[in-house]
């Protein structure tokens, strides 16, 4: 049942208190790509944590379909993996600073921590991860790591489309897929909750 639902019909009258919980679709805007026309001169900025480095070809790849200028900012988790790497994306002619980091909440750390200073260059960034969710069968992850790719560089036009709509609207602060069919369900915060309101109110946000 619905929480506000049950709360009106039941626990309302138990006495129970109502818990405010934060919504993510709360600040949803829908809308489609246009092709508007905007000139973007800056460089864009792509960090891209690659725990699985044997994913940094494929990757590469869908790099090279930004047709604007940009700088490549990789993490991963040993010199190891940073070497083949670095081979990858050269091989693809894509130069890029790769660093070894923790993998601490996978790629977020690496990409606010690690990359602190580096993201604060750039006005448009893009984020990416080698994502293979290695506990479901391998053509699950495959099929939603290409999802995504394609949804974000899957061709010149493509990014073309979504640069000129975060250039032409300064309110958008973030452009995403929608969520891939398969998990759309499991979407939701969950436990996360107790941790980010913590987290946040440490930092005097509520």
């Amino acid at each position: 049942m619905n929480p506000l639902v049950h709360y009106a019909l039941q626990g309302q009258g138990e006495g129970r208190q109502l818990k405010s919980q934060f919504d993510i679709y709360d600040y949803e805007v829908k809308f489609n790509l246009v092709e508007n026309q905007t000139n973007y001169g800056l460089p864009i900025g792509v960090f891209i944590h690659l725990y699985y480095e044997e994913l940094a070809e494929e990757i590469a790849g869908y790099i090279r379909n930004i047709t604007y200028p940009f700088h490549v900012y990789i993490s991963t988790t040993d010199e190891e993996k940073k070497h083949r790497i670095e081979q990858a994306f050269s091989a693809k002619g894509v130069t890029l600073v790769c660093k070894v980091l923790p993998n601490r909440g996978w790629d977020v750390a690496p990409r606010v921590v690690g990359f602190a200073d580096e993201i604060r260059k750039y006005d448009i960034c893009l984020r990416l991860h080698g994502k293979k969710s290695t506990h479901n069968p391998e053509e699950f992850g495959t099929q939603w790591r290409t999802y995504i790719l394609d949804e974000l560089v899957g061709s010149p036009e493509r990014v073309k489309r979504i640069i000129n709509n975060l250039v032409s609207r300064p309110d958008l602060g973030i452009i995403m897929p929608r969520h891939w069919d398969a998990v759309r369900n499991w979407i939701k915060i969950g436990e996360n909750y107790e941790e980010m309101k913590n987290l946040l109110t440490s930092i005097n946000i509520p």
